[in-house]
């Protein structure tokens, strides 16, 4: 029986609609599902229309004019790329019907993703009805495209400074951190540790710091929205100037230059700060990977969604580096404002900027509730890798630092550094949504005010609530806010006797006697898990007494266990100037099986240098561990795994396995 394909109008038709039942419905289905995807990465609506026409037409037209080019040579050739095409655009449909089905196994899902790929392009080849069906099918595509790109929010070019006039002038950097706790900066003293994070110890110094500041919000979304407009947000408000119109960029945008860098939110009108053309090409670009990598969480069946990018990649230094750049060229009336999403998750930076590769953040995480699962070894350990990271927090502050002071700009300046909500890192507790157990948390972060030409500084105990910074501001200026707002001026009297954190599920309140007294328990278990001082926080564990010791020569092999590396081959060539180290050993128990609890000791070339356990995930037990990187050196390095086990009194230590080797 022969078969006559369709035109090629006809096939850029039917290409179209199952691109869209495949990947462009879906997609739009995914942003109007986020509505601030789009408007706070800028796209106005002209920008919404190109970038969905585009989703839409751009892969179907690039196949069709493909075939037409190859079908000029050979009708047959290009007949049957048309047929390649087919299964490549069911590719997707099949994914989700896998993804229906959910099955154990990647290998049963891509059965289930081939047999919908060969049966429907089998079917439309076959039967001539098929093919009509598709083609009447483009109506529901055409209404997705209209509807998304009418309704979707997004970025306004309109906008109006505010009519006021400061009495002062002085530059202004307001440096946002993401998801830092006050508590993990803390000692049991309740300072700042000067030793772990100097540079925020010096401007605690030199300026104020609010010790017992809250925030608001405890998502960035509504979070810094709050800090720029000294309002608490409501739910179904975006982080959009639309919704947010009266903030800190519409306040000094009459007099002051703006110098803005924003993450999660867009508060600042375009009309006040226009994007040049590289941040537009780095965003468009940063757009559809990011649209990319949500689209394959969405359709991805769980079992094979372990090897696809986390939806959130964390810290980008570009926007970060322009900002610090940018410094040098301040002057009297102008605004630097950075969110720098640090120490947010995923944790893989030291405090000396070195990457450790990407470190998956839910371990230990229940996936529906966001809560921390019982085993208090995974939760410690994501602890310790926040706290490593805010290391790094606190070296990227050292360059504002410096920045401003080497160019004269330091005593005069307005600094505000502040967090826009904690993390809790509890067993059984969530790690990010309020609760009234993790309250102390999440509620109380860092806020550090130095103003102009304040050279002795230290703690303010009085409550203060992130809603004040705009409204502190404002006084420091000598502005009378033209609107009213929550907030009040930190430089005014009063106090707050009750912490109150608007969370997405519900509304977490307790007097600032009990946060003050949460906050100080967890200071005190964070010193005793990792120490104070000297940087310990490698020293986790029961047996810390081997930490630093050699291996002994007659050490006993496990006859019925054995490790194999993941990706060891990383250790054979190491260079320690390069921005990543391999300070990260990880791997699954290949043979046997370590009893539940059971201490690992890590040996880097002879010396045990961290400690760990197995925990239970896809593919079996698994183990990974940070160590020091001054553990590593150039070159070849030798990383061995023992069990920690008793012989008598005596610790006994056995063999599990070793990296590989040099070739």
């Amino acid at each position: 029986m022969s078969v006559e394909l369709p035109s090629f109008r006809l096939r850029a038709v039917h290409l179209v609609v199952l691109w869209a039942y495949g990947v462009s419905q879906p997609v739009f289905s995914l942003l109007e599902g986020n509505p601030e995807f789009l408007a706070v990465r800028g796209l106005t609506r002209t920008g919404v229309i190109v970038f969905g026409l585009s989703l839409v037409l751009v892969p179907p037209l690039i196949a069709v004019a493909l075939e037409w080019l190859v079908a000029r040579v050979s009708r047959v050739v290009g007949n049957v790329l048309h047929v390649v095409f087919l299964l490549l655009f069911l590719i997707p449909v099949g994914l989700q019907v896998a993804k229906l089905v959910e099955p154990r196994t990647p290998d049963t899902a891509l059965l289930i993703v081939w047999a919908t790929c060969v049966g429907g392009a089998t079917a439309y080849v076959m039967f001539r009805l098929v093919r009509l069906f598709v083609s009447f099918a483009l109506v529901l595509p055409v209404i997705g495209l209209i509807t998304f790109v009418v309704t979707v929010p997004v970025a306004t070019e309109e906008a109006e400074a505010a009519p006021v006039h400061a009495m002062s002038d002085p530059p202004i950097v307001l440096l946002v951190l993401d998801e830092l706790p006050a508590s993990s900066l803390m000692t049991r003293e309740a300072e700042i540790d000067e030793v772990r994070y100097p540079n925020f110890a010096r401007i605690a110094r030199d300026g104020t710091w609010y010790r017992n500041a809250t925030a608001v919000h405890d998502f960035s979304t509504s979070a810094v929205p709050s800090i720029l407009t000294g309002e608490l947000s409501r739910e179904v408000e975006l982080p959009t100037y639309s919704d947010h119109p009266r903030n800190l960029f519409t306040l000094l945008g009459a007099t002051y230059e703006l110098r803005v860098h924003e993450s999660w939110t867009r508060l600042c009108p375009l009309a006040l700060c226009p994007r040049g053309l590289g941040a537009q090409l780095r965003q468009a670009d940063d757009l559809y990977e990011d649209v990319g990598v949500a689209f394959l969480h969405k359709v991805l069946p769980h079992s094979m969604i372990a090897s696809v990018p986390p939806t959130f990649t964390g810290y980008d230094e570009e926007p970060f580096d322009e900002f610090v750049d940018e410094l040098p060229e301040a002057h009297r009336a102008t605004l630097h404002f950075v969110h720098l999403l640090l120490p947010h998750a995923p944790w893989h930076l030291l405090p000396s900027g070195h990457a450790y590769g990407f470190s998956d953040s839910s371990e230990g995480l229940e996936y529906f509730s966001g809560a921390w699962n019982r085993d208090s070894w995974l939760v410690e350990q994501a602890y310790q890798r926040h706290l490593l990271q805010v290391g790094y927090a606190d070296s990227l502050l050292g360059r504002v630092l410096r920045s401003l002071e080497e160019n004269g700009l330091y005593d005069q300046a307005l600094v505000i550094v502040v967090a826009d909500h904690g993390a809790s890192f509890r067993p059984g507790v969530p790690r990010r949504s309020v609760t009234r157990e993790n309250l102390a948390d999440i509620a109380g972060v860092p806020l550090i005010i130095k103003y102009p030409q304040q050279h002795r500084g230290g703690a303010d105990t009085r409550p203060a609530r992130t809603i004040d910074v705009l409204p502190t501001i404002a006084d420091v200026l000598g502005l009378r806010l033209p609107w009213q707002v929550r907030g009040r001026s930190l430089l005014e009297p009063g106090t707050a006797r009750e912490v109150v954190v608007h969370g997405k599920d519900d509304v977490v309140r307790a007097p600032v006697s009990e946060l003050v007294r949460e906050q100080r328990v967890a200071v005190r278990r964070k010193s005793a898990l990792f120490g104070e001082g000297a940087d310990s926080l490698y020293r986790i564990g029961e047996h810390t007494e081997l930490l630093g010791t050699r291996t002994p020569d007659d050490v006993h092999r496990s006859t019925t266990t054995r490790v194999r590396f993941e990706e060891g081959d990383r250790f054979v060539d190491v260079h320690t100037a390069s921005r990543f180290l391999p300070t990260r050993v990880s791997g699954i128990v290949e043979v046997g099986e370590v009893v539940r609890g059971t201490e690992l000791a890590i040996a880097v070339n002879g010396r045990i240098v961290a400690l760990g356990q197995c925990f239970r995930a896809v593919g079996g037990q698994i183990f990974r561990v940070l160590v020091p990187e001054s553990s590593l050196r150039d070159g070849y390095n030798r990383v061995d795994v023992f069990e920690i086990g008793t012989s008598g009194s005596a610790q006994r230590l056995v063999w599990l396995g070793s990296s590989p080797g040099p070739r």
